[in-house]
Protein backbone atom coordinates (compact mmCIF):
# COMPACT_ATOMS: atom_id res chain seq x y z
CA UNK A 1 0.00 0.00 0.00
CA UNK A 2 2.92 2.34 0.69
CA UNK A 3 3.95 2.06 -2.96
CA UNK A 4 0.41 2.85 -4.10
CA UNK A 5 0.03 5.84 -1.79
CA UNK A 6 3.51 7.15 -2.64
CA UNK A 7 3.06 6.96 -6.41
CA UNK A 8 -0.32 6.84 -8.12
CA UNK A 9 -2.26 8.56 -5.31
CA UNK A 10 0.45 10.87 -3.94
CA UNK A 11 -0.92 14.05 -5.55
CA UNK A 12 -4.47 13.27 -4.35
CA UNK A 13 -3.26 12.56 -0.82
CA UNK A 14 -1.34 15.85 -0.78
CA UNK A 15 -4.34 17.76 -2.16
CA UNK A 16 -6.69 16.24 0.41
CA UNK A 17 -4.28 17.10 3.23
CA UNK A 18 -3.98 20.70 1.98
CA UNK A 19 -7.76 21.21 1.76
CA UNK A 20 -9.48 18.60 3.97
CA UNK A 21 -12.89 20.36 3.92
CA UNK A 22 -13.17 20.23 0.12
CA UNK A 23 -15.95 17.76 -0.84
CA UNK A 24 -13.55 15.90 -3.15
CA UNK A 25 -11.05 15.61 -0.29
CA UNK A 26 -13.74 14.28 2.04
CA UNK A 27 -14.73 11.59 -0.49
CA UNK A 28 -11.11 10.73 -1.26
CA UNK A 29 -10.26 10.41 2.43
CA UNK A 30 -13.13 7.94 2.91
CA UNK A 31 -11.65 5.74 0.20
CA UNK A 32 -8.13 6.23 1.58
CA UNK A 33 -9.17 5.17 5.11
CA UNK A 34 -11.07 2.18 3.80
CA UNK A 35 -8.22 0.98 1.57
CA UNK A 36 -5.68 1.59 4.32
CA UNK A 37 -7.78 -0.49 6.71
CA UNK A 38 -7.92 -3.26 4.13
CA UNK A 39 -4.13 -3.25 3.80
CA UNK A 40 -3.51 -3.02 7.54
CA UNK A 41 -5.86 -5.94 8.30
CA UNK A 42 -5.41 -8.09 5.22
CA UNK A 43 -4.47 -11.17 7.22
CA UNK A 44 -7.65 -10.89 9.31
CA UNK A 45 -10.11 -11.47 6.45
CA UNK A 46 -11.78 -14.90 6.60
CA UNK A 47 -11.56 -15.49 2.84
CA UNK A 48 -9.28 -14.11 0.15
CA UNK A 49 -9.80 -15.06 -3.48
CA UNK A 50 -6.76 -14.75 -5.72
CA UNK A 51 -7.73 -14.63 -9.41
CA UNK A 52 -5.27 -15.81 -12.03
CA UNK A 53 -5.65 -16.38 -15.76
CA UNK A 54 -3.51 -18.56 -17.94
CA UNK A 55 -1.79 -16.61 -20.73
CA UNK A 56 -4.45 -13.83 -20.59
CA UNK A 57 -2.83 -10.57 -19.52
CA UNK A 58 -6.10 -8.60 -19.86
CA UNK A 59 -8.09 -10.47 -17.21
CA UNK A 60 -11.10 -10.34 -19.51
CA UNK A 61 -11.75 -14.02 -19.04
CA UNK A 62 -11.62 -14.00 -15.22
CA UNK A 63 -13.25 -10.73 -14.14
CA UNK A 64 -16.83 -11.85 -14.92
CA UNK A 65 -16.32 -14.82 -12.59
CA UNK A 66 -14.77 -12.59 -9.92
CA UNK A 67 -17.67 -10.14 -10.17
CA UNK A 68 -20.18 -12.99 -9.90
CA UNK A 69 -18.45 -14.22 -6.74
CA UNK A 70 -18.67 -10.73 -5.26
CA UNK A 71 -22.37 -10.41 -6.16
CA UNK A 72 -23.18 -13.84 -4.74
CA UNK A 73 -21.41 -12.93 -1.50
CA UNK A 74 -23.32 -9.65 -1.27
CA UNK A 75 -26.65 -11.49 -1.48
CA UNK A 76 -25.54 -13.53 1.54
CA UNK A 77 -24.59 -10.39 3.52
CA UNK A 78 -20.85 -10.81 2.93
CA UNK A 79 -18.88 -7.77 1.84
CA UNK A 80 -15.98 -7.86 -0.59
CA UNK A 81 -13.22 -5.60 -1.83
CA UNK A 82 -11.20 -6.11 -5.02
CA UNK A 83 -7.61 -4.99 -5.31
CA UNK A 84 -4.77 -5.47 -7.76
CA UNK A 85 -2.20 -3.68 -5.58
CA UNK A 86 -0.04 -6.81 -5.49
CA UNK A 87 1.11 -5.97 -9.01
CA UNK A 88 3.64 -3.61 -7.39
CA UNK A 89 5.53 -6.58 -5.89
CA UNK A 90 4.04 -9.78 -7.25
CA UNK A 91 6.94 -12.25 -6.95
CA UNK A 92 6.62 -12.78 -3.17
CA UNK A 93 2.85 -13.26 -3.51
CA UNK A 94 3.28 -15.85 -6.25
CA UNK A 95 5.88 -17.65 -4.15
CA UNK A 96 3.65 -17.72 -1.04
CA UNK A 97 0.73 -19.04 -3.12
CA UNK A 98 2.89 -21.62 -4.87
CA UNK A 99 2.07 -20.35 -8.36
CA UNK A 100 4.08 -22.39 -10.90
CA UNK A 101 6.77 -20.46 -12.78
CA UNK A 102 5.74 -22.22 -15.98
CA UNK A 103 2.27 -22.33 -17.44
CA UNK A 104 1.70 -18.66 -18.23
CA UNK A 105 -0.17 -17.81 -15.02
CA UNK A 106 -1.09 -14.12 -14.81
CA UNK A 107 -2.27 -12.52 -11.57
CA UNK A 108 -5.36 -10.37 -12.07
CA UNK A 109 -6.66 -9.42 -8.64
CA UNK A 110 -7.43 -10.51 -5.14
CA UNK A 111 -10.75 -10.11 -3.38
CA UNK A 112 -11.21 -10.05 0.38
CA UNK A 113 -14.50 -11.33 1.75
CA UNK A 114 -15.93 -10.76 5.22
CA UNK A 115 -18.82 -9.47 7.25
CA UNK A 116 -19.05 -5.66 7.24
CA UNK A 117 -18.24 -3.79 10.44
CA UNK A 118 -19.82 -0.48 9.44
CA UNK A 119 -22.85 0.71 7.54
CA UNK A 120 -24.24 -1.73 5.00
CA UNK A 121 -26.46 -0.64 2.17
CA UNK A 122 -26.53 0.53 -1.40
CA UNK A 123 -23.30 2.37 -2.11
CA UNK A 124 -23.82 6.00 -3.12
CA UNK A 125 -23.20 6.47 -6.83
CA UNK A 126 -23.66 9.29 -9.28
CA UNK A 127 -26.63 8.53 -11.53
CA UNK A 128 -25.72 6.53 -14.65
CA UNK A 129 -26.88 9.30 -16.98
CA UNK A 130 -24.31 11.67 -15.43
CA UNK A 131 -21.34 9.40 -16.14
CA UNK A 132 -22.41 7.56 -19.31
CA UNK A 133 -22.72 8.78 -22.88
CA UNK A 134 -24.07 7.43 -26.16
CA UNK A 135 -22.57 7.84 -29.64
CA UNK A 136 -19.92 10.34 -28.45
CA UNK A 137 -18.04 11.35 -25.33
CA UNK A 138 -20.55 14.11 -24.62
CA UNK A 139 -23.70 12.68 -26.21
CA UNK A 140 -26.89 12.43 -24.22
CA UNK A 141 -27.47 8.92 -22.87
CA UNK A 142 -31.14 9.08 -23.81
CA UNK A 143 -32.53 7.85 -20.50
CA UNK A 144 -32.12 8.44 -16.79
CA UNK A 145 -31.71 6.09 -13.85
CA UNK A 146 -31.71 8.52 -10.89
CA UNK A 147 -31.42 5.88 -8.16
CA UNK A 148 -30.86 2.12 -7.82
CA UNK A 149 -33.54 -0.08 -9.30
CA UNK A 150 -33.62 -2.32 -6.22
CA UNK A 151 -34.11 -1.90 -2.51
CA UNK A 152 -32.11 -3.42 0.34
CA UNK A 153 -35.29 -4.62 2.07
Amino acid sequence: MDTLWGSIYKDRIDAAAADPENPESIEFNKMFRSASYLGDHFEDYPLILFAFCQFDTSGGSIFPAVWNAMLAARVEGVGSALTSVFHFDLDPVKKILGVPEEGGWQFNCSVTFGYPTGRWGVAPRRPAHEVSFRNSWDGDLGFEVPEPLWSME
